[in-house]
């Protein structure tokens, strides 16, 4: 069966990408907070008096639990660990304290959220640090959206994409590639140089290499003058 969480994100991340890689929408993309907010606060006001999340959840086949996922989160937030620091990078899934939830699903080894088992992992300290990162990221990838970077709008999708993909999985720090691409938009997100950037980056290393700098043509044209004027005008015998 399709993974209803990997169609959800394939499908945002597409209209995303198509939306905002529009000329005339490359503004909108730097109040971008501004229409999360509102569309989450929309999303609550409907889902308040429709059955909006219902109606999208059985949209892609699934059920209110999320395939009884909704009951693993209630039992790991029922686990007796330590709050501040969790039980170690790893450790939850060696320990005792994850018992309550391999006896009753065979197998599992996480509890298909990135934010719950960072906290399990870390406890309130992983969760500070997560957001930590992520924030970092936002910041770095909305830094280069600014100076129009040609990939920095597809780091952006990812990293929304990537947030909606860890409600229902877990791909924060562990050995995945979702999480290694993460960290990749914040070590660097663009690599390539923005048009604007390059024409400036040409125009600078054509002024260098004639010897002008930024007034070339009113610096040649002296020298070309002086040149003439200082050379011995010939004479001619008759």
């Amino acid at each position: 069966p399709i993974c209803a969480t990997s169609l959800i994100c394939t499908l945002l991340g597409a209209v995303l990408l198509f939306a905002f890689s529009r000329p005339r929408n490359q503004i909108s993309i730097k109040h971008v907070e501004i229409y999360a907010l509102v569309f989450g606060l929309l999303f609550v006001v409907f889902n308040l008096l429709f059955p909006l999340g219902e109606f999208l959840i059985k949209g892609v086949g699934r059920n209110l639990t999320l395939t009884d996922r909704t009951d693993i989160w209630r039992i790991a937030m029922a686990v007796d660990e330590d709050p501040l620091l969790g039980t170690g990078f790893y450790g939850f899934w060696m320990t005792h304290a994850s018992d309550k939830i391999t006896d009753l699903y065979k197998g599992i080894n996480q509890v298909h959220n990135g934010y719950l088992e960072t906290y399990l992992n870390g406890g309130l300290v992983a969760v500070v640090l997560l957001l930590s990162v992520l924030i970092s990221a936002y910041r770095h990838i909305k830094a280069e959206l600014g100076r129009g970077s040609r990939l920095a709008l597809l780091w952006f999708v990812f990293f929304v994409t990537t947030l909606i993909h860890n409600v229902t999985e877990a791909s924060f720090n562990r050995v995945d590639i979702i999480w290694f691409i993460l960290l990749m938009s914040i070590v660097d997100v663009s690599p390539f140089a923005s048009e604007e950037e390059q024409k400036g980056g040409e125009n600078s290393a054509a002024d260098a290499a004639s010897g002008t700098n930024g007034e070339g043509e009113a610096v040649t044209s002296v020298r070309l003058a002086h040149t003439r004027a200082s050379r011995p005008i010939p004479r001619f015998v008759g």
